[in-house]
């Protein structure tokens, strides 16, 4: 069974998507199947020289069916790795 949760951030438009993929994938784990952006926005209320992005990630375990606990720490981690590298912040979907 796969979990998906989706995820939008405002990040600066310097960062490259790959790179943000590529830390998310890291920081996600083994859990994290898939990651793929789903939407990208700028301008009001997005500041001037950042982008709005949602992604969907898709967290899957084939040993076991996954428990809203253990994808709300992965996620957590994803979440913290792009904060922490990136300078992103959160935003409402």
């Amino acid at each position: 069974e796969r979990l998906s949760r989706d995820l939008s951030i405002i990040v600066e438009q310097r960062h490259a998507h790959t790179a943000l993929v590529r830390a998310m994938r890291d920081a996600g784990g083994a859990l994290l199947e898939q990651v793929a952006l789903r939407d990208r926005y700028s301008g009001a209320p997005i500041p001037q020289g950042s982008v709005g992005l949602t992604y969907t990630l898709t967290f899957r375990d084939p040993a076991r069916t996954l428990t809203d606990d253990v994808v709300d720490r992965a996620q957590a981690a994803v979440v913290h790795a792009v904060t922490r590298d990136f300078r992103a912040s959160l935003r409402a979907a």
